[in-house]
């Protein structure tokens, strides 16, 4: 929301969210090989290692919009104008919270959103089937060895 137009947004948000994915996808094959070589604990430090050191490197790096060197006045203008929270670090007078009335629960289950978080549990799940029980399916029940299994999950 910083970065990105509100007309630009669902792009970025859909790369981003695809990125992991497509991650997965790829490196499946080498969390299994992974496993098959070391053990099921360095699949869990490999990718901890990683996400630690990304993160360190995003917390030494990132910089908001109007911080960033070499970003013109032009481009800060027109993430401002389309949207985008360009000042969303600088301090802001804290208000007292609204209690949520009726009409805050409508929305909370509004028909769109009702869509939205069926698609997301029909993706969740879809997700966590593949990630966790069909290797363990087809390596128990087909024969077919953990390293196969991972390459087939990817597929």
């Amino acid at each position: 929301t910083s970065w990105f137009p509100e007309h630009e947004r669902a792009s970025a948000v859909g790369f981003y969210t695809s990125g992991q994915f497509v991650g997965l996808a790829f490196l499946t094959p080498l969390l299994i090989w992974i496993q098959e070589m070391l053990s099921w604990h360095w699949v869990f430090i490999v990718t901890g290692g990683i996400g630690i050191i990304w993160s360190l490197i995003w917390f030494k790096v990132y910089q908001p919009p109007r911080l960033t060197k070499g970003i013109s006045n032009a481009e800060l203008d027109y993430i401002r104008d389309g949207g985008g929270l360009v000042d969303g670090d600088a301090p802001v007078k804290k208000e007292a919270r609204q209690p949520l009335t009726a009409k805050d629960w409508k929305l909370v289950f509004h028909r769109k959103l009702i869509g939205v978080y069926l698609g997301q549990f029909a993706v969740a799940s879809t997700l966590w089937f593949f990630l966790t029980w069909f290797p363990n399916y087809l390596t128990q029940e087909k024969g077919i060895t953990a390293l196969k299994a991972g390459f087939m999950t990817t597929v």
